[in-house]
């Protein structure tokens, strides 16, 4: 099944995660990134309908559940490697009370199957310790991605900076649901705009360039 198969571009089923409010305990070098739920929340006015997971209500066992209806997945907050077990590797999800496992790693996503899903935005920000983006970091969890079938995700090649990224995926999603765009014409136009804005604090190739499509399809 092709990615034009699943589903009018059009009517859209939006999940939308945003900075979940992760256990600081656990994570004490991990920054809160208020910009990242901003985010969330404003990508969501482009759809007709959206689940939208902010703050403590970024919960695993909410997201998987959203999961199997979505067709657009955004995810805006961390990722963190595992260098020693890859399948480890997981994105930081808000704490639950009474549940160990409140993360989603690699080796969960691996198993997973989400049919309707044709689209996944990896938003994932800086972290304060540089040794969690060492090895593939977020292209590494796009294959993963890729391997459920989905075909297209869109992540970083490098750490990003939350406020600048927050401006691209917001433009990056209302491009996207112009006529006749794709979801790499609307990356690609988002980007240049950025660029282009010669008086903007974000036209810096460091603000918006490590964000790349990774996958087969490109024309929805």
């Amino acid at each position: 099944m092709t990615a034009r198969n699943q589903g009018n571009a059009g009517a859209e089923t939006l999940l939308s995660v945003g900075n979940p409010l992760f256990d600081r305990k656990q994570y004490p070098e991990l920054d809160d990134l208020p910009a990242a739920a901003r985010e969330a929340k404003g990508i969501a006015g482009n759809y007709t309908k959206s689940y939208q997971l902010i703050g403590p209500q970024a919960m695993k066992v909410t997201i998987e559940k959203q999961l199997l209806s979505a067709n657009v997945i955004h995810f805006a907050g961390h990722y963190v490697t595992n260098q020693s077990d890859p399948l480890l590797s997981k994105l930081v999800l808000a704490k639950q009370q009474g549940s160990e496992s409140t993360d989603l790693t690699v080796g969960e996503l691996v198993d997973m199957k989400l049919p309707r899903a044709k689209l996944v935005v990896l938003s994932a920000c800086e972290t304060s310790g540089q040794d969690y983006y060492n090895g593939e970091g977020l292209i590494g969890i796009a294959r993963t991605f890729l391997r459920t079938g989905i075909p297209l995700v869109v992540a970083s090649q490098w750490s990003v900076e939350s406020e600048s990224t927050a401006e691209l995926m917001l433009k990056f999603h209302r491009y996207r649901k112009q006529p006749g765009a794709s979801s790499l014409s609307a990356l690609r136009r988002a980007q240049l705009e950025l660029l282009e804005d010669a008086n903007g604090p974000y036209s810096d190739p460091y603000y918006w360039a490590a964000f790349t499509t990774v996958g087969g399809y490109a024309d929805f």
